[in-house]
């Protein structure tokens, strides 16, 4: 872009985030936008910036389980202006004509406050932008979503860019008992990493005593690429103004894992996890161990571990005795069998 040339107009997202993992998430986006400076509150962050460059946070990033675009914002206290503002918006710059939309509301601190009417109102407001065009959508296509949250009298009007749950990968094939949802996952292994002085050409093996489906190490080996297995909402759109390209150049930051060890005494989990690694296709080295962690001998001295486990906590897969002894056993044993540099535990 030369200094002539004007400024891409920015426009605002929102990530949508697990709540507790939000500072996580902000440390996350600085690897991939070191310029962004987004506002985090709970449940989320919210940014400033280009169109394509936004909408291609999708594949990017692994902590946020979607990303919205705001496309309008106004003030509103009763229905008639909120038909009138849905009714006058350009639709057409997002969505073609023919797309259905589905309206999911949600209102705190406003005169609006019935869900199903402002649903309702919202929907008969494109109706009414599509007559004027004489337009009408195709009752098979996809739904689009449109979230329209009131807050103290201010409609704010999103689309959701991401369309399934950005936890949804795209290439985990199997799963085991009690599975960790891969953002989960995501954000403990940027906790594990987060104040880790490494040297440049120095690497780590991870380990998971513990390793199910092998979630932990289908992340890691990814955690700072772009993942292409999956397709968005937005690529579907067919708005005038969704045209082009949305990737975002990989990150400058590195995978730090060179190699993987997992234990699971469930012979069925150890062949999920193997399979899944297959399936993802890494060329790095994992080994997943069948049998007992507690039992086993322990890892022969040799690179640098760190250690990362998501142990039962009594509910879906059941623990001998207190769940505080079983933890300590827990404990005792990553200290002798593995002897990690950092653990990061989810109790």
């Amino acid at each position: 872009m030369s200094p002539a040339d004007p400024k891409p107009l920015d426009f605002e997202f929102y990530l949508v985030v697990a709540p507790g993992l939000e500072e996580l998430a902000r440390l996350e986006l600085k690897t991939w936008g070191p310029d962004l400076v987004p506002v985090v509150d709970r449940g989320g962050l919210t940014l400033r910036t280009e169109l394509a460059r936004g909408l291609g946070l999708n594949s990017c990033l692994k902590i946020p389980t979607r990303i919205l675009i705001r496309i309008a914002d106004f003030g509103c206290r009763d229905f008639p202006k909120l038909f009138k503002k849905l009714s006058n918006l350009d639709w057409s710059r997002w969505i073609a004509d023919d797309r259905v939309v589905d309206f999911k509301a949600s209102s705190h601190g406003s005169r609006l406050f019935v869900k199903k009417r402002i649903e309702e109102t919202c929907a008969d407001g494109r109706k009414a932008y599509l007559k004027k065009k004489g337009a009408q959508p195709k009752a098979e296509s996809e739904p689009i979503t449109v979230y329209v949250r009131l807050a103290d009298d201010v409609c704010f009007v999103s689309l959701d860019t991401s369309g399934e749950r950005l936890h949804k990968r795209g290439h985990r094939e199997l799963s085991s008992d009690a599975p960790l949802r891969e953002s989960i996952a995501s954000a403990l292994l940027w906790a594990l990493e987060a104040d880790a002085k490494l040297e440049s050409t120095e690497t780590i093996e991870l380990v998971d005593p513990m390793c199910g489906a092998g979630t932990f190490f289908l992340e890691a080996s990814g955690l700072k690429a772009r993942i292409d297995s999956r397709e968005y909402a937005f690529e579907s759109w067919g708005g005038t103004e969704i045209a082009g390209s949305h990737a975002i150049e990989s990150s400058s930051a590195r995978d730090v894992y060179a190699s993987f060890v997992g234990f699971d005494n469930d012979a069925k989990a150890i062949r999920s996890a193997t399979k899944n690694w297959e399936t993802a296709g890494v060329p790095r080295p994992c080994r997943f161990i069948e049998g007992d962690f507690f039992a086993a001998a322990p890892l022969e001295k040799g690179p640098r571990r760190w250690l990362i486990c998501n142990p039962p906590y009594g509910e879906r897969i059941g623990v001998e005795g207190r769940l505080s002894s079983y933890y300590e056993k827990l404990f005792v044993a990553v200290a002798e069998k593995i002897r990690p540099e950092r653990a990061c535990f989810l109790l």
